[in-house]
């Protein structure tokens, strides 16, 4: 809608108009986008400055994100930033084609959220449970188990396979040179447990 004149809006529209109209160009952070949205809209503050009434100043500026009238976008910090549409988009008709996607849109995402808030208590509950703690147990000892224990025996078990491999030639040389063999071994294991 290139321009669009107060008269007529949809009185549902007047205030996210009169919003819209009055925010200015500039970035502003989710603190400034609600701090005006209040002052634009009259919502009370306490004599110290405070916004009394957040929750409405909030439900304003959501409305005018879902119906595309504020731009939410993130800053480099990853900061959610809100700027003025180029255009002020009004509401469509209520039980027009374009008003039943919005609102089937708008029970989308409210659905979204609820499935994400349940997967998310879900999860944390799991996480804090003695299932999952013994899991975690279980896995921390298991890595430990293996990253130092099994080494150590890995390498007795190579050492019994060589002996027996060695023991097993030597009982297809000659008995002479048989013993010297065994006696060299047993000097070497022995030499070896010492160390």
């Amino acid at each position: 809608m290139a321009t669009v004149i107060e008269d007529q809006l949809q009185a549902g529209d007047r205030p996210a108009y009169t919003i819209w109209t009055r925010i200015g160009d500039q970035a502003m952070s989710d603190r400034e986008v609600l701090a005006a949205i209040a002052r634009i809209a009259g919502l009370a503050h306490t004599r110290e400055g405070e916004l009394v009434d957040g929750a409405a100043a909030e439900a304003l500026r959501t409305s005018l994100v879902f119906n595309g009238t504020l731009i939410e976008t993130r800053d480099a910090g990853g900061a959610l930033t809100y700027k003025r549409a180029v255009e002020f988009h009004a509401s469509p008709a209520f039980g027009s084609p374009e008003y039943n996607r919005q609102q089937e849109q708008r029970n989308d995402a409210i659905e979204a959220n609820r499935l994400r808030m349940i997967d998310e208590a879900s999860q944390s509950a799991y996480d804090h449970s003695p299932v999952a703690i013994q899991k975690r147990e279980d896995e921390a000892f298991f890595r430990r188990l293996i990253r130092e224990e099994v080494p150590e025996l890995m390498r007795e078990r190579l050492r019994e396979e060589a002996r027996a491999a060695v023991l097993e030639l030597l009982g297809e040389i000659d008995r002479p040179m048989a013993a010297r063999l065994r006696a060299q071994l047993a000097e070497r294991e022995r030499t070896r447990d010492a160390a």
